[in-house]
């Protein structure tokens, strides 16, 4: 559901810019600000979930996704437009920290496995939107009224099957969240992520309006094309964790940030179809490869780990990486406005993979550099 809330808008790019006469910078806009809310409600997810329980902040996450969703469906205006997709964000943005804590709680011992298992979601998500929901919906407010709806179903759904065991109570004293949030690890971890998601996020939001405007291909082909972010995205999450265990997680980041500038590279080079769709596929594999292991090496870097410390870790890493998302969408949007192409934006993006590897360099000298070697004890 988070992953359909971020790429419900590339979807219907064009009928919305018509819509409401859009530049791409403003399309490119919708996607960032709820990137934007998405990362800044990261962190309090955990320390809400502390408070009031996870499985009720679980449930209230799905509401708030909702009712962005039917809001954004009845939108008369962009500026309303916008803050609809704030609203969606904000809900969103809770899911992974809380669905993240929740995994930990259902399989203690086995962390790396249940965050790599939460990572397939990403690839799924890309999927339904860019291929079931078109397909089911004709029109983009009738889109996402359809989301809504389904989002409210789940809300329905998670409340009844979350079971009371998994949720702990109590408060988080703000010093012991300052003390996890104050690990130089945990950030160095979330730039990791950070270049890393800046790649797909860029890409993915202006794949079909690319492959249709630039590439000159019909909107079935340019969908398709799309889908291979998805496909490469849905089975990486789990081999990355597979692999981390060993090869060790550093190794699984290096190949990851090897492969993402890769596979834009192949995404930029104005060569055949074929080649286009190896990078596209290329970019949805690396991009997720080291998901799983990133939100396992987040929780570890608190000293006594449990759910609610994996939940605010999380946040936190989730919350860095998606400022990447934040900038990645407009940024290529401003660069095809100005030189009417998306090459120039698309090759930009290949600054997120060497900011990975310099955030890996530093985390290498850090004190912490035992959570890159380890193999068996990640799980």
């Amino acid at each position: 559901m988070a992953t359909l809330s971020l790429y419900a808008i590339p979807a219907y790019a064009d009928a919305i810019s018509a819509r409401f006469a859009l530049s791409g910078a403003e399309v490119g806009a919708l996607t960032s600000s709820l990137a934007v809310s998405y990362a800044l409600i990261q962190v309090p997810a955990g320390l809400i979930a502390a408070r009031v329980g996870t499985r009720e902040s679980f449930v209230a996450s799905l509401c708030l996704v909702a009712a962005g969703f039917v809001g954004t469906a009845a939108a008369p205006d962009f500026g309303v437009l916008v803050a609809c997709r704030v609203l969606t964000g904000a809900g969103a943005g809770m899911l992974l920290p809380l669905g993240s804590s929740l995994a930990r709680s259902s399989l203690p011992g086995r962390n790396m496995r249940a965050q790599a298992t939460i990572g397939t979601g990403w690839g799924l998500g890309y999927i339904l939107a860019l291929i079931v929901v078109p397909a089911a919906f004709s029109t983009w407010r009738i889109a996402f009224l359809g989301l809504g709806g389904s989002a409210l179903i789940l809300c329905f759904f998670a409340g009844a099957i979350i079971s009371g065991r998994t949720v702990e109570r109590g408060a988080v004293p703000s010093r012991v969240a300052r003390d996890l949030l104050g690990e130089p690890a945990v950030w160095l971890i979330g730039t990791c992520l950070f270049g890393l998601t800046v790649g797909i996020v860029g890409v993915g939001t202006w794949i079909k309006v690319f492959a249709e405007d630039q590439r000159h291909l019909s909107a079935t082909t340019a969908a398709l094309l799309g889908v291979l972010i998805g496909i490469g995205l849905l089975p990486a999450s789990v081999t990355g964790g597979v692999l981390a265990r060993r090869i060790g997680p550093r190794s699984v980041i290096i190949t990851s940030s090897l492969g993402v500038a890769g596979a834009l590279l192949l995404v930029v080079a104005p060569v055949g179809q074929v080649v286009l769709a190896f990078g596209l596929l290329g970019l949805g594999w690396f991009s997720a490869l080291p998901f799983g292991v990133v939100l396992a090496l987040a929780g570890e870097a608190a000293r006594a780990p449990d759910s609610v410390s994996q939940a605010v870790l999380v946040g936190a890493v989730n919350g860095s990486a998606f400022v990447g998302g934040a900038a990645a969408a407009p940024l290529v949007g401003a660069l095809r406005d100005a030189t009417g192409s998306f090459g120039p934006g698309f090759a930009s993006l290949v600054s997120g993979p060497v900011i990975a590897l310099v955030a890996l360099g530093m985390l290498q000298r850090s004190a912490h550099v035992d959570l890159l070697a380890r193999r068996e004890q990640v799980e």
